[in-house]
């Protein structure tokens, strides 16, 4: 839309670390709808927002040769740094641990190991978006990305595939 004509319907994305929060504009105004305490409505009115467990801190789970699925678990709740996040010349020796971050998760959540400095890091969208080269350095995601492509790398060696066919 040009910006002197008036948008009435549209879907708003917020993407977090965590989660990405989903809401529907009509006819120019944003959905409102009964809040939801413990699955009993509220009777008091809210956006209505859906919730899903997927945004720039979910961590990747592979299987084998393949990217199995990505989240929910972040790496917030699994209380590890972003590579991403870490400037390269911090980094040594980096492979491939594959991790079950908190009690219940899957155990093939992959995280970069760095030996040298023992000390785990998570492997994130937020890091595959920087290491494909989709955020800018003005963005809020923007991180290391020698850092980004040099984990993704061992990724892709561990997976036998290319760095590109990882991101």
């Amino acid at each position: 839309a040009l910006m002197s004509e008036k948008v009435s319907e549209g879907i708003f994305l917020e993407v977090g670390g965590t989660s990405t929060d989903i809401s529907v504009i009509h006819n120019g105004q944003v959905m409102v709808n009964y809040a939801e305490v413990g699955g009993h409505k509220t009777y008091i009115n809210s956006l209505d927002i859906r919730t899903v467990g997927i945004a720039g801190g979910s961590m990747i789970r592979v299987d084998g040769k393949t990217i199995e699925d990505v989240g929910p678990r972040s790496a917030h709740i699994a209380n590890l740094p972003y590579i991403l996040y870490t400037p390269p010349e911090e980094l040594g020796e980096l492979e491939i641990r594959l991790i079950q971050p908190v009690k219940g998760d899957f155990s093939n959540y992959c995280a970069i190991y760095d030996k040298t400095h023992d000390k785990l890091y998570a492997l994130t969208l937020a890091g595959a978006a920087n290491a494909a080269g989709y955020v800018e350095p003005d963005h809020y995601a923007f991180g290391y990305v020698e850092s980004a492509r040099r984990a993704f790398g061992v990724l892709a060696e561990y997976m036998g595939i290319s760095l590109e066919d990882v991101l």
